[in-house]
This record gives structure tokens, sequence and C-alpha cells, in this order.
């Protein structure tokens, strides 16, 4: 995924960190509900120190 990304985005738009959920959050209308998505996100930057990796989500730096 990040030779893919290397090759095929500029600098400022490759990602720094991939991480892969086990399946897309949905809200009640059936749409990807993206504010789960960034909370997940944000539990992940904040470090392994303090704040644990939430279930089915697998880090790739």
């Amino acid at each position: 995924m990040k030779a893919l990304c290397a090759r095929s985005l500029t600098g400022y738009k490759r990602p720094t960190a991939f991480f892969v959920v086990e399946a897309m959050p949905k809200n009640a209308v059936g749409k990807i509900d993206k504010a789960s998505l960034r909370a997940g996100h944000a539990a992940l930057s904040t470090g392994p120190a303090t704040g644990d990796v939430p279930a089915g989500v697998t880090v790739t730096t």
C-alpha cells in the first residue's frame, strides 16, 4: 500500500499511517460513519502509551 501511494500521490497527499478495520462503521441510515472512523484514528494517533488500539483494527506505519 505504501509503495502504491508513493507512486501515485504527491508527498503531501501520502498517508503517514494506515489502519484496517474489520468492517466499516455505519450510521442508522446505512451510510459510513465518518465520525467513528475519525475517533478510531484519533485513538491511534495518541500512541500506545495513552490510547489503546480499538478492537478489530490493524495498524501499519
